[in-house]
């Protein structure tokens, strides 16, 4: 084509052919040195990028002709020039443009001449925070003669010139590549312009960190029918059907569906299913028939499903699919008659989809995207960070390891929140002028400050408590070490001895007595992971949720193996079916069972209980294969009690304390009652030092807890299971 081409005023139909994997490796000019990027600027000062002669005939442009490039970073659109200096396989860029792009030396880009459509109206706002009132025409202007997208940046000049000001488009009508004439209407908001989100295309393997065994599935399901199409078609039809992609939400299900699309370099074109099932039926299938049209015409386009749950006819209440829902399963169907289509469709839960979605001629492939492992979590890690100044001290593989539980989208919210935490010191510092580099103490604040979304009722962490902590419940520790400890560190020697070690264990006893504390325990002596668990917190009031929140803890157990499932009041978990509560409480039971029964494997995963009230713990949660091993933590005596103060007085400067005295005093406390005793001393303490007038807040060397104290906190502490009605425990 021609730069005098007119633009199709529908968009037009890509040539086939048109895009092509042209680019393997990118190489960035060197600003300022009168070479590659002042070649670029002669020839055509509003271009980005400068392609050879080889690359010009094979996307079939010509100088200045308008061409889409698609990076890490998403799309940009910019004049091509034409240039002797990149070799066969490259493109040099400028500066500028690869920052855009979010690419360096040695990327993958992908290059496709844009054909423009005459926009009916675009949106732009400065990238400042400011107001461009009266420079509208002066905008206007700016933005004529060249091609634009969302997110396309441009700098007008206010005020005769001595104003720059860069303006971002937020907003065309109708989306992709467009260009502006006289019928265009243009809106100039106030700044700043949002963010625009950078998934709007293929993804490129660059961006693309760790889960091998998910690209494998997705290059079988998803690019081999594409790539590799005469194979796959037959009568007149393609015999590749569609996949399922499995995964939590923020697992990064859109992300690998769009590299999908980037390897076989097909259209990417996608459909918001929760959009589609809130307009009217008719506005819904003129939609569908849109995308099926445009899917048409490309040699090769994915299809991409985003929120398929919005269309699963709810299935698991019982009733069928929807009108809606099984229009769409026979648009699928349509979709088979064009070979060189595929269609890759996300959910949460397949099991809760309506059949007519799930046949084996529509999503009969299924993707899974588990949560990542260490390995994947540093690969990811690595990806984000590629383009970041790390210091020295910076190791990946910890980042991996100490973000356990944290899916895709939680690493690139850590990313944020250590860059912003790295431009706020050099901000603040005196070296300012320099280059801002993200150390191991940035990485530290952001993850003190950011947890995994998914987390609010299962809190996932590595236990730094060990068993010489706990004081007391010699008993109770010897019975853990041998059905929690020895199955997670010895699994060969019991597999010789054919000892099946127990599905689960059941701690019970009054409040504050150390379950909790002896569940991170016991999970620290076998470095295992610990999964805490909130019982009441996993109920939801939507139907299926709490059920699907249960199956998430496991499935998040087995990909974090060796691991430590702790459920907290599991009696407010597995309430005794058939009392008050309603059916919630029934189905959560039937799904834990179901997860103890081990219709799913739970290899190197074990599951602690805890409980103030055993008599309301559904019975069949107690037989055997489930929590078949029961545990009493009860009240500490006398000794015990010794060893508890102990623990707790290890850090605190004591005088004059008889600690064996203490421990018979305190008949009937628990072990928080006596941690919370040690505290109301030195609260004593304090204050005794504050309201002495020769003494300073600062003059803490001979500030000491002494007997008196001690008492003073006695007369505050009361023990707090004495009102507690243990009987029950001793029928148990």
């Amino acid at each position: 084509m021609s730069p005098a081409a007119p633009p199709t005023p529908d968009g037009g139909a890509p040539r086939a052919g048109a895009r092509v994997r042209t680019v393997e490796r990118f190489s960035s000019p060197d600003t300022g040195d009168g070479s590659e990027s002042d070649a670029i600027d002669a020839a055509a000062p509003d271009s980005g990028i400068a392609v050879s002669p080889g690359v010009a005939r094979q996307l079939d442009i010509e100088p200045a002709d308008p061409v889409r490039v698609t990076a890490a970073g998403g799309a940009q659109v910019t004049t091509a020039t034409v240039a002797e200096q990149p070799g066969s396989g490259t493109v040099a860029v400028t500066d500028a443009f690869a920052d855009r792009l979010g690419v360096s030396d040695g990327d993958e880009v992908v290059v496709e001449a844009a054909v423009p459509t005459v926009a009916a109206s675009v949106s732009v706002a400065p990238v400042a925070a400011l107001s461009v009132r009266g420079g509208e025409d002066v905008v206007a202007a700016a933005l004529t003669e060249r091609p634009l997208i969302v997110g396309t940046t441009v700098t007008v000049s206010l005020l005769d010139g001595t104003l720059d000001v860069p303006v971002r488009v937020v907003e065309t009508d109708p989306p992709g590549v467009v260009v502006i004439d006289e019928g265009t209407t243009i809106t100039v908001d106030s700044g700043p312009a949002g963010t625009v989100d950078a998934d709007s295309g293929p993804v490129p393997s660059m961006a693309v960190g760790g889960y091998e065994s998910t690209i494998a599935a997705c290059r079988s399901a998803l690019v081999q029918p594409l790539t590799a199409g005469d194979a796959y078609d037959a009568g007149g039809e393609s015999a590749a059907t569609g996949a399922l992609v499995v995964g939590q939400s923020g697992v990064g299900k859109s992300h690998h569906v769009r590299h999908a699309a980037w390897l076989a370099n097909a259209e990417f074109i996608s459909l918001d299913a929760a959009r589609l099932a809130a307009v009217g039926h008719e506005a819904a299938i003129d939609h569908l028939e849109s995308i099926r049209a445009r899917a048409t015409r490309h040699a090769r386009a994915l299809v991409h499903v985003e929120g398929l749950d919005a269309l699963a006819g709810a299935a698991s209440s019982g009733s069928g699919a929807g009108p809606m829902t099984e229009r769409f399963g026979s648009w699928v169907s349509r979709l088979r008659e064009q070979p060189g289509v595929v269609v890759a469709a996300e959910t949460r839960e397949p099991t809760e989809l309506a059949d007519t979605l799930t046949r084996g001629d529509r999503f009969g492939r299924r993707i899974e995207v588990p949560s990542p492992t260490p390995a994947d979590r540093t690969a990811i890690f690595g990806t984000l960070t590629r383009n970041l100044d790390l210091a020295p001290d910076v190791e990946p593989a910890t980042v991996g390891e100490r973000t356990l539980g944290y899916v895709a989208a939680d690493l690139v919210a850590l990313r944020a929140q250590m860059v912003e935490t790295a431009v706020e010191r050099f901000r603040t510092g005196t070296d300012s002028e320099e280059p801002v580099t993200v150390t191991a103490a940035d990485i530290d604040t952001a993850l003190s400050t950011t947890t995994p979304a998914a987390s609010s009722a299962a809190v996932v962490d590595v236990p730094d408590v060990s068993l010489d902590e706990v004081g007391g419940l010699s008993e109770a520790k010897r019975e853990l070490v041998r059905v929690v400890e020895w199955p997670l560190r010895y699994p060969a020697a019991l597999d010789r001895l054919r000892i099946d070690p127990p599905a689960g264990v059941l701690l019970y006893g009054p409040p504050g007595t150390g379950k909790t504390l002896l569940a991170r325990a016991i999970a620290s002596t076998t470095e295992a992971n610990f999964i805490a668990v909130d019982g009441p917190e996993l109920f939801d009031k939507f139907v299926g949720e709490s059920e699907r929140a249960v199956r998430e803890v496991f499935r998040q157990a087995r990909e974090s193996a060796p691991a430590v499932i702790f459920f907290d009041e599991v009696d407010a978990l597995g309430a005794t079916r058939g009392s008050e509560g309603g059916a919630a409480p029934e189905r959560v039971v039937s799904q834990l069972l179901t997860e103890l029964d081990g219709l799913e494997q739970r290899k190197g995963v074990t599951v602690i209980g805890a409980t103030n009230r055993p008599d309301r713990v559904d019975p069949a949660l107690l037989r055997p294969g489930r929590f078949d091993r029961t545990v009493e933590v009860g009240l500490p005596d006398s000794s015990a009690r010794e060893e508890i103060l102990r623990i707790h007085a290890r850090e605190r400067p004591l005088r004059d304390v008889d600690f064996q005295t203490l421990a018979r005093q305190t008949d009937g406390y628990s072990g928080s009652d006596l941690a919370a005793l040690l505290r109301e001393a030195s609260l004593a303490a304090l204050e005794e030092q504050l309201g002495d007038g020769d003494h300073t807040p600062d003059d803490v060397s001979d500030l000491v807890i002494r007997g008196h104290h001690v008492e003073a906190g006695l007369s505050r502490v009361t023990p707090s299971a004495r009102s507690y009605d243990t009987s029950d425990y001793d029928d148990f």
